[in-house]
């Protein structure tokens, strides 16, 4: 039963893409827009930064989004939002439809084959529009 299971998860990882071989972008950072005093409000971009893998094989980043909107907290799925080279990303959340709530991010690196590695840990951050 062990040798059945293990296929099925290397199958799987050959489906999906997954790599566990991929260094995971560690130290994921989020930071708001500061107030805006003139207009008596936080901006509405959230600024994304992260540490480059060890292993330099990572061609770009990838950058997932969800949040926790309702009085429970329950968290939505984490929605693929972004790719980029940089080490950095700016979640423009003015044009992206956010609810207000608590916003989890998360960042995978993508090598020069299209693999993709396990996800961070999740960063979190508070979002209320207009304040």
């Amino acid at each position: 039963m062990k040798r059945i299971l293990v296929a099925v998860a290397v199958i799987l990882i050959g489906i999906t893409g997954c790599s566990t071989n991929l260094a995971i972008p560690a130290g994921v950072n989020a930071e708001r827009e500061a107030y805006d005093p003139e207009n008596d409000k936080f901006g509405d971009r959230i600024t994304l930064t992260w540490e480059v893998p060890n292993n330099g094989s990572s061609l770009k980043y990838r950058i997932y989004r969800a949040w926790a909107v309702n009085a429970e907290g329950k968290l939505s799925d984490y929605t693929l939002i972004a790719s980029t080279q940089q080490q950095s990303y700016t979640d423009d959340l003015i044009n992206g439809n956010v609810q207000p709530g608590i916003i989890y991010y998360k960042v995978s690196s993508v090598n020069k084959e299209g693999k993709e590695s396990a996800l961070s840990q999740a960063v979190s951050i508070e979002y209320m529009p207009y304040g």
